[in-house]
């Protein structure tokens, strides 16, 4: 076992819970990049007949010519087993062709992990989801193999299919990082309204000895993840701010009676960029039926807030007092992370928490057909 895969190992736990616009933590325990978070225990090794060397060897088949146009195209970086990419619509174009033309190729199980990563990277959670199953499907035992499961998984969750995300779990409940989907099982249990079921899957973990002796950086995520889900069915914080743009004074007491949809994010934030115009579109479809959406945007400066906004071009409010996590406003609402959303209903409670976009596209029709109490 490689060096790199010993020090992997101890925290599979947290390429799921981490983000790269997490709230800094205090805690103790060693980081990781987004894709190295799985252990290739127990894993065959990958066939990498083309993998860079330090000498430079111009390809000659059309094949290969094709897979060094997908390298360059999406910027490809490997370390040991784990792959890196930057996407680029031609690049996902290129990588789906490759696996039509060559599907005997020994490069194939590569080529179907960036067709599913180039995906979830482009926050195409819809495709990724289908992309990353059919990488499990063929190739369950190779060292990407048990970080695909989970992005399996939870690319089901954040394209809105909770049911199918449970389903997905219970079937690859053998496999290594079982404990990992798990907790994509209780958001998706919480997403279908099994909010007590998904609370108990949490704190039988925090309370067992495997908690005790796990990264506290892991068990703090985890903490926070219970928390989120115990949000659901409060009443919205009351909260008060003036307006980053107009001035205007902003206050809850002034959205009782409507769904509305609370926003936290950063223009740094790659998601929440990505997010935000679909966000406006909805805002824009359904505003005049009772839903309205107030955004707190954690930028350090106002000019990084100001030139974000102007590009999203919405006239919904704006909170920025600057003080990024340690906002009073924001640690009201428990945000330890960007993108975050709070859906609430016309009666102020909260129905949902940390969903993506999808999601907030079927749950907000729905809270408006509900009857005001």
């Amino acid at each position: 076992m490689s060096r790199l895969h010993s020090l992997l190992i101890p925290i599979t736990s947290l390429a799921f819970l981490l983000s790269s616009c997490d709230k800094p933590s205090n805690e103790s325990g060693s980081g990781t990049s987004d894709e190295g978070s799985a252990s290739t225990e127990g894993y065959s090794v990958d066939p990498d007949p083309f993998v860079a060397t330090t000498e430079v060897v111009a390809p000659q088949t059309e094949e290969e010519k094709m897979w060094s146009d997908i390298y360059l195209e999406l910027n490809v970086a490997q370390q040991d087993y784990l792959l890196l990419v930057t996407p680029t619509p031609r690049g996902i174009e290129l990588v789906d062709a490759f696996i039509e033309k060559y599907p005997e190729s020994p490069l194939l199980e590569k080529a179907m992990y960036l067709a599913a990563i180039s995906r979830w990277q482009s926050y195409n959670y819809s495709d990724a989801a289908l992309k990353y199953g059919a990488y499990v499907e063929k190739y369950p035992d190779r060292s990407r193999s048990t970080l695909a499961m989970t992005r399996y998984a939870d690319s089901l969750l954040r394209s809105d299919q909770p049911e199918l995300a449970i389903q997905a779990v219970e079937a690859l409940k053998s496999y290594p990082a079982a404990l990992q989907r798990q907790w994509i099982l209780a958001e998706a249990l919480a997403l279908t309204g099994k909010v007590d079921q998904a609370r108990k899957i949490i704190m039988d973990w925090l309370y067992s000895p495997e908690a005790a002796a796990s990264n506290p950086l892991v068990v703090t995520r985890v903490q926070q993840l219970l928390d989120r889900i115990n949000a659901m069915g409060t009443e919205m914080p009351e909260f008060a701010f003036a307006d980053a743009l107009t001035g205007d004074r902003i206050t809850s007491d002034a959205y009782k009676g409507k769904v509305v949809l609370l926003d936290f994010w950063k223009s740094t934030c790659n998601p929440c960029m990505n997010e935000l115009p679909r966000i406006l579109d909805l805002y824009e479809r359904y505003q005049g039926q009772g839903f309205e959406v107030v955004t707190f945007n954690m930028d350090e400066t106002f000019s990084s807030m100001q030139n974000a906004a102007d590009v999203i071009a919405a006239d919904w409010p704006i909170c920025h007092d600057g003080l990024v996590w340690q906002s009073p406003i924001i640690n009201s609402f428990g945000v330890t992370r960007t993108p975050h959303t709070i859906l609430v209903g016309k009666n102020g409670v909260i129905r949902a928490v940390n969903v993506r976009i999808n999601t907030i596209e079927r749950l907000v029709p729905v809270l408006l057909a509900e009857p005001t109490e």
